[in-house]
């Protein structure tokens, strides 16, 4: 809730950490309840930017898939 009402490029990075980590626990990479913790540090670690373009937020969406994916290899996990 916190990410929509903060509005901007929060929604994208809510929505993309919490497909990778999702995608991470289908493969048995991650548990469940880590999923939240990815998303959390990815919400705090990439900071807010104008991005109103498509090329933007593509390149925003691939930085949250490698931030995402690093912190979970990074946890030991990948």
């Amino acid at each position: 809730r916190q990410a929509i009402a903060a509005g901007g490029t929060r929604p994208l990075v809510y929505t993309v950490a919490n497909e990778t980590a999702v995608n991470a626990f289908l493969a048995e990479k991650i548990a469940f309840t880590e999923i939240a913790d990815f998303v959390r540090r990815a919400l705090e670690k990439i900071p807010e930017r104008a991005a109103k373009e498509y090329a933007a937020l593509a390149e925003l969406r691939e930085e949250v898939i490698r931030f995402t994916c690093a912190a979970i290899e990074k946890a030991g996990r990948a």
